[in-house]
């Protein structure tokens, strides 16, 4: 594994780990019932996605990540926290933010050329998720309009 894809799928752990975070700070402030199972599964995707990828470092003979917050995840879950004070809009907006983060770097690690084929086929599969998890938001939000 090139020194490029470590760091990269590194960095989708922590990402996935501060989305997760994000979500179970908005979660609190949702009420539709089917909004927040939703929610709530796209929460464990996150925890599921950092499962897969730090599996797979180990299994290459990697060390993946220990969880720690950098400056993107306090700032997330600042974002979060705040949007989310003002009830379920707000922590859906919230929520589409941080999503919009993940699919931008689940899209660029798609697209990288250095991963190999079981790390791209993880990657990917991460990726399908995030995509139905803003497509979901986007569907929310502009039902809300």
């Amino acid at each position: 594994m090139s020194k490029d894809m470590v760091e990269q799928i590194t960095d989708l752990i922590k990402l996935d780990w501060d989305a997760a975070e994000c979500y179970d700070r908005a979660i609190e402030h949702i009420e539709t019932p089917d909004v927040y199972q939703n929610i709530s599964r796209f929460a464990d995707d996150h925890r599921r996605h950092v499962d897969r990828l730090s599996e797979y470092m180990e299994s290459i003979g990697e060390t993946p990540p220990k969880k720690s917050k950098d400056m993107k995840g306090y700032f997330l879950e600042g974002f979060a926290a705040l949007r989310s004070m003002t009830g379920e809009d707000g922590a859906l907006k919230a929520l589409h933010s941080s999503e919009k983060m993940t699919n931008k770097a689940y899209r660029e690690a798609v697209e990288n050329e250095n991963l190999g084929e079981e790390s791209m086929r993880l990657v990917m599969e991460n990726y399908d998720d995030e995509k139905k998890h803003i497509a979901y938001r986007e569907e929310v939000l502009h039902a809300k309009v």
